[in-house]
């Protein structure tokens, strides 16, 4: 890599060597790539600058509905101005430019940390709607208005999801307080089970009982304390028993 350096004529380059200086047609090469990383520099300012002023003008927040960051930045590039079939000479020169982002933003509640925090998704307008996969859910376009009910949504969808687990957990702890109370000498424990309901499938917390007999109590938690129901229940003394012994036993 070469780098260039001042000379005293403004329309030729160097190559580091004050004796040596590019053709006609690197110099050519030179100038037509130089400008197409330019333009692309100037694409890139004016699609994000562009982007940003549509969601202002129709009534999206900057910090709540959407980011934004757009600094200049200063690249080197290194531009090979021999061609494809010669040997790779090339000529580093800086672009000025722009590094920055404009993105949606909607609520999402963290599951491990237990609490909503921001997330970004990148979006494309296109004939006055906005298409954004991670908002919608699809590539459909939508309007601005629509687009804002549906980041309203998340922030809701967020909310909800977090109350929900919060109680969940609420509920179950105190679903352990009571069986072990109920049955001092088992052991109660928390655990998770699957159903299934067609092709689908969900796993939800249990508390599971076990006695020193070795019988298991397994009870699901409802939505409130106390709405607990029997999900499973193992008794040793007829588990291994067949379906003629059973009816017999219970018969009793």
């Amino acid at each position: 890599m070469i780098e260039l350096t001042p000379i005293t004529d403004p329309n030729q380059l160097t190559l580091g060597i004050e004796s040596q200086v590019l053709t006609a047609d690197q110099q050519e090469r030179f100038e037509e790539v130089k400008q197409k990383l330019i333009d692309g520099e100037l694409r890139l300012r004016a699609s994000l600058m562009r982007k940003r002023n549509l969601l202002l003008d129709n009534d999206f927040v900057e910090g709540k509905d959407f980011s934004f960051l757009m600094e200049e930045v200063e690249t080197p590039v290194d531009i090979n101005v021999n061609r494809w079939s010669e040997e790779r000479q090339t000529v580093t020169v800086n672009i000025k430019g722009v590094k920055g982002k404009c993105m949606l933003l909607f609520d999402y509640y963290d599951k491990n940390a237990d609490q909503i925090v921001k997330r970004e998704a990148g979006f494309d307008i296109e004939n006055g709607k906005v298409e954004c996969y991670g908002v919608n859910g699809s590539a459909r376009k939508i309007t601005f208005r629509k687009m804002k009910e549906k980041l309203a949504e998340k922030c809701s969808e967020a909310q909800w999801e977090m109350t929900t687990a919060r109680n969940q957990r609420s509920v179950l702890a105190y679903t352990v307080e009571k069986y072990a109370k109920l049955a001092p000498t088992a052991q109660v424990l928390t655990n998770r089970d699957t159903t299934g309901h067609g092709s689908r499938w969900f796993t939800f917390d249990v508390v599971e009982v076990k006695f020193p007999n070795g019988n298991l109590l397994v009870v699901k938690p409802g939505v409130h304390p106390d709405q607990e129901r029997v999900h499973k229940f193992i008794d040793v003394t007829t588990a291994n028993k067949s379906a003629e012994e059973l009816a017999q036993y219970l018969g009793q």
